[in-house]
């Protein structure tokens, strides 16, 4: 009998339930929410590709994160999504 558990990108195949210590989880903290014109991501890598998505659907920006990223967005909802992560924010 083998146990297999996959959730997101995260896969762990084991005979023995027992065995499964830990199971580590990227924690990604996204800040300030709300915001006005910028946002801050730890737990991510400069350099690594983000977009943001309008509450529609629609792609408003692209590229690679650099420290924060900077925008000029009318307020409402609007979702951040990274290679391994989704996360919706707001601008005031």
């Amino acid at each position: 009998n083998k146990f297999i558990l996959e959730l997101d990108n995260i896969r762990v195949e084991t005979n023995d339930l027992t065995s499964i210590e830990n199971i580590s989880n990227e924690i990604i903290k996204v800040y300030p929410n709300p915001c006005s014109n910028f946002i801050n991501i730890d737990g991510i890598n400069n350099g690594e590709v983000y977009e943001i998505y309008h509450l529609n659907g629609s792609l408003i920006k692209k590229g690679h994160y650099n420290n924060n990223i900077s925008f000029d967005l009318s307020s409402g909802m609007y979702f951040l999504k990274t290679r391994t992560y989704f996360h919706k924010f707001i601008v005031k």
